[in-house]
């Protein structure tokens, strides 16, 4: 069997297909394998659905740190840890693009630093990997990909990264601390989600050095830029790739 490169992000066999056509966005997740039950299937602004994916975090902690891991009974008991489901996975195309097999997006593997108005027509004119339905990510789409497993590298050295640091990020996504400005924590990606404060509009972004979601001006008056990552989402394409995939695999039949 041949697959394209369409087909083989999205689909890993004919009862994927089934699957996607049967149940959506659920089904592709099932398709997929994503680990542990889907659950609620939250919408975002754009009106599409997916899974909750787990946070990543492996820590336990009590009133004052880091601890070993409590058992059933013991104080502490019932961390985020202790629950693990639809834990993060990622598959890297090898086309520029990230597949994420728990939500069904696809992202970029790059990024860009840009400005708001400059995100919006990279993200209008980018034909990454064939595809022309680029966006700007929501800010819950874009929260999706934060591993709470990473360690924030605040600190008073803000020009240098510590020992023990760890990007909220999968590795599989190109990261480097300071990207986006002078601090080691300037490594801002831009969502498409706006908020309006005291007359001012700002723009909701991920910071994935420390984790945190901030909201910034969208005139930024120090004339630093945003990290940009477009997303594609997968629900968009599915009728068109379940057709690219028949007719490929119909090829290699001949």
């Amino acid at each position: 069997m041949i697959l394209t490169r369409f087909s083989r992000r999205i689909f890993v066999s004919a009862g994927a297909c089934y699957l996607c056509c049967q149940g959506g966005i659920r089904g592709l997740a099932l398709a997929f394998g994503a680990a542990g039950s889907v659950g609620e299937m939250p919408k975002s602004s754009l009106g599409l659905t997916y899974p909750v994916v787990d946070t990543g975090q492996e820590r336990f902690f009590d009133n004052f740190g880091e601890i070993e891991q409590p058992g059933i009974g013991d104080a502490f008991f019932g961390q985020d840890a202790h629950f693990r489901r639809n834990l993060p996975a990622y598959q890297d195309n090898g086309d520029g693009t990230v597949t994420d097999l728990v939500t069904g997006l696809m992202w970029e593997k790059g990024y860009r630093v840009v400005s708001l108005e400059e995100a919006r027509k990279a993200a209008d004119t980018c034909r990454l990997a064939g595809f022309d339905d680029w966006r700007l990510p929501t800010i819950k789409e874009l929260y999706s990909l934060v591993l709470f497993s990473g360690v924030d590298p605040s600190g008073p050295d803000v020009g240098r990264v510590p020992k023990g640091a760890r990007p909220f990020i999968h590795p599989l996504f190109d990261f480097q601390y300071g990207s986006n400005g002078p601090r080691i924590i300037d490594t801002q990606l831009l969502s498409g989600t706006l908020r309006r404060f005291r007359g001012q509009q700002f723009v909701y972004g991920l910071n994935v050095a420390d984790g945190r979601i901030k909201s910034y001006p969208v005139i930024e008056r120090w004339g630093l830029g945003r990290s940009l990552r477009c997303v594609l989402s997968a629900e968009t394409r599915i009728m068109e790739r379940i057709a690219l995939w028949t007719t490929v695999t119909a090829q290699s039949r001949i």
